[in-house]
């Protein structure tokens, strides 16, 4: 994998997401344009974390998801880099086939996998699976969309 991948500030160029909304620290491995592996890590000073069950400190359920689909969208972006210097973005149309086994708590780090299933006509499939050293966490089918900005 080209080494320009593992840097924040290069991660910054795939997706509009930013602080404290950015859910991806770091690429860690991307091959044939098929497959990602990212990293986020938790903290107890994560902003996100700080009012959503403020004696467990858990973290989101729904933010695990949108970490699937923020590496999804890396995905998307390496695939179709057609698509770079266009006025759209990225879209989520569907997310289906959700299980989720444990708590993700300060101190864990996430290990997203995001696998692309396959395109058709606009839409593009993904299969993301998250795990905090080798225990499953959580899983997930995205289906998202390029449209332009309206």
């Amino acid at each position: 994998m080209n080494i320009i991948y593992k840097f924040m500030k290069n991660i910054l160029k795939f997706i509009p997401q930013r602080y404290p909304f950015l859910l991806i620290d770091r690429i860690q491995c991307c091959n044939n344009k098929n497959t990602i592996k990212v990293i986020k890590n938790i903290t107890l000073n994560d902003p996100l974390l700080q009012g959503h069950s403020p004696d467990k400190f858990i973290f989101p359920g729904v933010l695990i998801l949108e970490s699937i689909l923020q590496s999804s969208i890396i995905l998307a972006s390496i695939n179709h880099p057609e698509n770079k210097n266009s006025n759209g973005f990225y879209c989520v149309n569907k997310i289906y086939s959700v299980k989720f086994k444990k708590f993700v708590l300060p101190g864990d780090q996430l290990i997203i996998k995001v696998k692309l299933l396959k395109e058709y006509k606009k839409f593009i499939f993904f299969k993301g699976t998250v795990f905090v050293e080798n225990n499953f966490i959580c899983c997930a089918n995205i289906i998202c969309k390029y449209v332009l900005y309206f």
